[in-house]
C-alpha cells in the first residue's frame, strides 16, 4: 500500500522538476544565510571583549575565574592596573625576544623602543621581577604570570574575550551568569551596520520568496495527489487518524530528496569558502554553520507544516461515499 502511495506521489518528470527546483532554492538560501551569518559574526566580534570591573582584592573574583569555562574564551586577563596584567588562561603571544613568564618572579614587558632589557630586573608592586620576554603585542606595559597573583592583591578588572564559538548574546549570558559585578560590554554592530556591510539582504529576500513559491507549488502538487490516495486508504479500512499520518509521512517523503540534494550542493561549497577566505574578522567554526543548517531546516519544516497540516487533515477527514448499482 505504501509502495503504491509513494508511486502515485512520485511521478517521474514532475517530481524531478519540483525536487531539483526546490533543492536549488534551498541551497542558495543556505549559502546566503551562511555568508550573512559569517559577516554578522565578524562584525559582532570586531570588539569581543567584556570587562568585569572588580576594584577589589583578587580573592573576591578568584573562584569565578577558576570556574569560568575557558574553552569558550580567547583569553581571560586580570588587569591589576592600567599598566600591569596577567593572563589566567593559555594565550599565544608573539615575542620579539624571550618567552612567556611562567614563574611568580618573572615578567614580560612591551617593547621599550628597542631597548634590550632581557635578563634585567625591574621593580613592580613592591617586589623585583626578572624580564624573560619582550613583546610588541601585549595590551599593557608589563605582563606577569598568574602565579604572581595573590589573594590580597588589589586588581582593577578582568577582561574576557569571546573566541567566536558562542554568539554574542549567548556569551553575554555566560559572563553574566558567572560574574556578579559591574560589566562593560563590547560595542556590537547595529542592524543598519550589518545591512550596509553584508550587501546581500535583497538577494536573500528574493531567494526566500522564490523558495516559498517553489514550496507552494510542491505543496499544491502533493495535495492534488493525496486526495485520491485518501480514498484508497480508507477503502482498505484505515481510520481517519491513521490515514492522516500516512498521508503526512508520504508528503514529507517528497521533501526528503531536495533537502539531501541541497545539503550535498551546499556543504562542499561552504567548506571550500571557509578554508579559502582566511579573513581575520570571519572567525566562524564549522559547528556554528552546522547550527545554521539545523535552524534553516527547522524553519522549513515549520513552513511546510503550516501549509500541509490543515489540508492533509481536511483530506483525511473526508467521508467516502459508496454507491451500489443494482
Amino acid at each position: 500500500m505504501v509502495k503504491l502511495l509513494l508511486k502515485n506521489l512520485f511521478e517521474r518528470y514532475k517530481t524531478l522538476v519540483i525536487c531539483v527546483g526546490l533543492a536549488i532554492c534551498m541551497s542558495y538560501a543556505f549559502a546566503l544565510y551562511a555568508v550573512n551569518f559569517m559577516i554578522k559574526v565578524g562584525l559582532y566580534n570586531s570588539d569581543n571583549t567584556y570587562v568585569v570591573n572588580v576594584n577589589n582584592v583578587y580573592s573576591t573574583i578568584k573562584q569565578e575565574i577558576e570556574d569560568f569555562p575557558v574553552d569558550k574564551t580567547l583569553y581571560v586577563r586580570v588587569d591589576i592596573n592600567e599598566n600591569i596584567s596577567a593572563y589566567t588562561t593559555d594565550f599565544s603571544i608573539y615575542f620579539n625576544k624571550g618567552r612567556m613568564c611562567t614563574n611568580a618572579n618573572e615578567v614580560v614587558i612591551s617593547d621599550p623602543m628597542g631597548i634590550d632589557l632581557l635578563g634585567t630586573q625591574i621593580e613592580l608592586l613592591g617586589k623585583f621581577y626578572t624580564v624573560v620576554g619582550i613583546s610588541s603585542f601585549i595590551d599593557c606595559d608589563y605582563l606577569i604570570s598568574k602565579s604572581s597573583l595573590t589573594d590580597n592583591m588589589q586588581i582593577k578588572s578582568i577582561t574576557i574575550a569571546n573566541n567566536g564559538e558562542l554568539s554574542p548574546n549567548a556569551f553575554t549570558r555566560l559572563v553574566e551568569r558567572y560574574f556578579d559585578f559591574d560589566i562593560t560590554y563590547p560595542d556590537l554592530a547595529s542592524i543598519s551596520d550589518i545591512i550596509l556591510a553584508t550587501n546581500i539582504t535583497l538577494p536573500l529576500i528574493i531567494t526566500l520568496i522564490l523558495s516559498i513559491a517553489s514550496l507552494c507549488l510542491s505543496v499544491k502538487y502533493i495535495l492534488g495527489k493525496l486526495a485520491p490516495c485518501a480514498i484508497v486508504l480508507k477503502s482498505c479500512g484505515l481510520n481517519t487518524t491513521k490515514t492522516f499520518y500516512t498521508l503526512l509521512g508520504s508528503a514529507y517523503a517528497l521533501f526528503l530528496p531536495p533537502i539531501i540534494l541541497a545539503e550535498a550542493i551546499y556543504l562542499p561549497i561552504e567548506r571550500y569558502l571557509l578554508n579559502a577566505i582566511g579573513h581575520a574578522t570571519i572567525g566562524v567554526n564549522y559547528s556554528l554553520t552546522f547550527l545554521n543548517h539545523i535552524e534553516m531546516l527547522g524553519i522549513f519544516i515549520l513552513i511546510t507544516a503550516v501549509f500541509l497540516l490543515p489540508c492533509v487533515k481536511k483530506i483525511a477527514r473526508r467521508k467516502i461515499e459508496v454507491s451500489y448499482e443494482n
